[in-house]
């Protein structure tokens, strides 16, 4: 580790600073009123992308399922150029492009997006921010040095509800909080399986080559065989079902820890040094995340963080209750802040809902000093107006630097939870105490696709 990566993690990796002041327009003296995009990842949360920014200019669409990209707003945009690679989009048409939006698997967002930030380009990714911690790090230190407005896809962050929750708890109505716990539905695809022992032919409108990107190439396998071959699930790969596999996704964590445990971040502030251990882990496998888990961080007391335990549950698990909540029970899916005073359950995805128990008694509506600014507008608004240069380029709420640290974070328990034991990172060294750990931090991309990989440190 140079002294120049341990120097941006100690100085930039932390939560946004905003400078106040407006940044530069890349419209202004282009002759040009509209932000020309290049949409990487063309279904799902892409076709939502698409209807947010419609009034923009797309440049150019990439998806690997032709099928997709044939069909993704040819009326609207007839002209549009599309591609099943972006490396190959990226070769011709980088100049013409202000900003990409990331909308593929886990596994490909950094190799999708550095390109386009290292370019000095706006970039718009989906959560987590990647696929592993070393990709996170890459990403928020090319942010920080090319000062281009950057914004990961966790909603929650541009709303209200986690800025009540800050509120509340740094305004002491549940004491000093020294446990906080999240739980979610997830995973909702099949994961702690063994991969298919046989192999289908790739569909023609498949383009299985850049699906796999710089992971691990794996046979392709057609959803329709599976239940004839008594392999669990309906799902192997797409869609979707990717999220379970260590080679393609964070598991359940990787899906909604960024939701869900956005509020933990904002006011408890963990910072690097901490330990983190497998609780739970049940019907793990080599090559998938497990059927359900439970996971535990100890950040160290540092700076702003007070010192805390934080745990993770999915596959349905769920903490105790404390005695505060008497027998008032656990929602579906939350966050538990549990103070010295009372507790704090928060609800939604987006932290949006909050009920405060204090010896057996609910209160729903708690009172309390609003301690931050209302939020304004959502995370697409807060990130085209920097974009646009009317804030300032570090002016979003889910900026790289943020949401770098951030996901890089919960990596650590998707590393762990491989490990399977106790281990510890530093926050000087920036590693694990344990060899197998520290390989997990990032990958040897394939053969083609290494370019991107340069800019790790």
């Amino acid at each position: 580790m140079t002294m120049k990566r341990r120097q941006f993690m100690r100085n930039t990796m932390a939560a946004a600073a905003v400078s106040g002041l407006a940044g530069p327009s890349i419209l202004r003296g282009a002759g040009r009123e509209k932000i020309r995009f290049a949409q990487i990842g063309c279904g799902g949360r892409g076709k939502e992308h698409f209807g947010l920014w419609r009034n923009e200019t797309f440049v150019a669409a990439v998806d690997t399922n032709r099928k997709v990209i044939d069909m993704f707003n040819a009326n609207t945009f007839p002209d549009l150029k599309r591609y099943t690679d972006f490396r190959e989009m990226y070769a011709q048409h980088m100049d013409e492009l202000d900003a990409v939006i990331v909308a593929t698997p886990d596994h490909t967002h950094y190799a999708a997006a550095m390109p386009a930030l290292a370019a000095g380009k706006a970039v718009y990714c989906e959560k987590p921010l990647a696929w592993s911690m070393d990709e996170c790090f890459a990403l928020a230190r090319m942010a920080e040095k090319k000062k281009v407005a950057t914004q990961m896809g966790n909603q929650g962050n541009g709303q209200q509800g986690w800025r009540d929750c800050y509120s509340m708890v740094k305004g002491g109505l549940i004491g000093d909080v020294k446990e906080v716990h999240t739980w979610t539905n997830r995973p909702i695809w099949p994961q702690g399986r063994q991969r298919p022992d046989w192999t289908d032919p790739v569909p023609a409108d498949l383009d299985w080559d850049s699906w796999i990107g710089p992971g691990t190439m794996v046979p392709y396998v057609d959803n329709w065989r599976v239940e004839m071959k008594g392999f669990s699930g309906n799902r192997v790969y797409t869609p979707r079902a990717w999220r379970g596999w260590y080679d393609f996704g964070c598991g359940a964590l990787g899906d909604m820890a960024c939701h869900t445990m956005n509020a933990m971040f904002r006011i408890m502030k963990p910072e690097f040094d901490c330990t983190i251990e497998p609780i739970e882990v049940i019907d793990e496998t080599d090559v998938t995340f497990p059927a359900k888990e439970v996971m535990k961080w100890s950040f160290a007391r540092k700076g702003d963080c007070p010192g805390f335990d934080n745990y993770w549950y999915d596959g349905h698990l769920k903490p105790d209750k404390p005695e505060d909540m008497g027998e008032h029970g656990l929602p579906g899916q939350g966050s538990m802040f549990v103070g010295a005073a009372g507790t704090l359950i928060v609800g939604g995805d987006y932290n949006s809902w909050q009920t405060l128990y204090k010896k057996g008694e609910k209160i729903e509506k708690p009172e309390f000093e609003p301690l931050l600014p209302r939020a304004e507008g959502n995370i697409y608004s807060n990130f085209m107006r920097a974009v646009k240069g009317e804030t300032a380029w570090d002016d979003t709420v889910s900026n790289f630097m943020y949401s770098g640290k951030m996901a890089a974070i919960f990596n650590m328990a998707t590393v762990c939870q491989q490990v399977g034991e106790k281990i510890a990172f530093s926050s000087k060294s920036m590693k694990f105490d344990n060899a197998q750990a520290n390989k997990l931090m990032g990958r040897t991309p394939r053969a083609g696709w290494a370019d991107a990989y340069k800019h790790i440190g």
